[in-house]
């Protein structure tokens, strides 16, 4: 998601939404209708997985760190997301390079810090109407994304990485546990899982052996 990042197709990638940036792609408030309807395949399912994993948790927030401050369909201005080929080119991308402590930086740090026309001020007034209207957080409350950093800060296995934060968000406990759960309470006991399927582990090195206690875990072992 950065911009010095090497990924196979990213030139090409980029050609096709420009001039969305690849990295803001995912946050710009587009349908998955119109995602396929005007993109490749390859940008329209990960779009499409992406959405489902924020529908799975139940994400709503709109206003992220990350969030995109052009193109961005959930912040208009005249019913049109904001354009501003001149602010974007002095390096400011995202709400957190605009946002202040609590409220978006005033015009004159602005100036300062990115050097920003003295004279577009009154573009600078429009975008902050548009945040307040649009009830933008800022400043402690203006936080990551979850998904996101989940991808920035993944090691080497990232999909196993990705699905186990996935699923520790959303536990749902088997057939097989629950049946144990009943049946160790019947017995005035308490079944830890995570104690259970380490030990499934460290009882044997033999995969086989491995995948039977697995089998009977889930109940799934009739006869030896």
């Amino acid at each position: 998601m950065e911009d010095d990042k090497t990924l196979a197709r990213k030139n090409t990638e980029q050609e096709l939404i420009a001039p969305i940036r690849l990295q803001d792609f995912l946050l710009i408030g587009m349908s998955s209708e119109k995602c396929g309807l005007y993109y490749d395949p390859i940008l329209s399912h990960v779009f499409q997985v992406f959405k489902a994993a924020e529908k799975f948790l139940r994400f709503i927030n709109v206003w992220y760190k990350s969030s995109p401050l052009w193109n961005n369909n959930h912040l208009l201005t005249g019913g049109k997301p904001f354009v501003n080929r001149e602010w974007e080119s002095k390096g400011f991308k995202t709400l957190k390079d605009i946002s202040g402590a609590s409220n978006i930086l005033d015009f004159l740090e602005l100036v300062s810090r990115y050097g920003v026309n003295k004279h577009s001020q009154f573009f600078y007034f429009r975008r902050r109407s548009a945040c307040k209207a649009y009830r933008v957080p800022w400043g402690t409350e203006l936080k990551d994304h979850p998904i996101l950093s989940w991808i920035q800060n993944a090691p080497r296995q990232i999909v196993s990485y990705i699905y186990d934060n996935l699923s520790s968000q959303k536990y749902m406990p088997t057939a097989g546990m629950k049946a144990w759960e009943r049946a160790m309470s019947d017995l005035g006991q308490n079944s830890d899982c995570e104690v259970i399927w380490h030990n499934v582990i460290a009882a044997s090195k033999n995969p086989n052996h491995q995948y039977i206690h697995l089998k009977f875990c889930h109940r799934a072992y009739l006869i030896p």
